[in-house]
């Protein structure tokens, strides 16, 4: 996997909305430590990057997990 940078994404869907509507820029940072629940991160778990609030972090069998969401509905 590349290193990750930062950069500016504006968001092209209504998944955060309504605090953050489509349209809407976010800078975007590589963090140094571990996500905390409540946080809004940046998730490529497929071809189309999904920008969402993690509820929930866990580690099962060793394995770091998170669950997010997004803010709307």
């Amino acid at each position: 996997m590349a290193a990750a940078t930062a950069g500016v994404l504006e968001l092209d869907g209504d998944s955060m909305a309504p605090g953050l509507p489509r349209g809407s820029r976010v800078l975007v940072v590589p963090l140094d430590r571990e996500v905390r629940v409540g946080e809004v991160v940046l998730i490529h778990a497929s071809e189309v990057p999904v920008l969402h609030r993690v509820v929930l972090t866990f580690v099962e069998d060793g394995a770091a997990w998170l669950v997010h969401r997004g803010d709307h509905g």
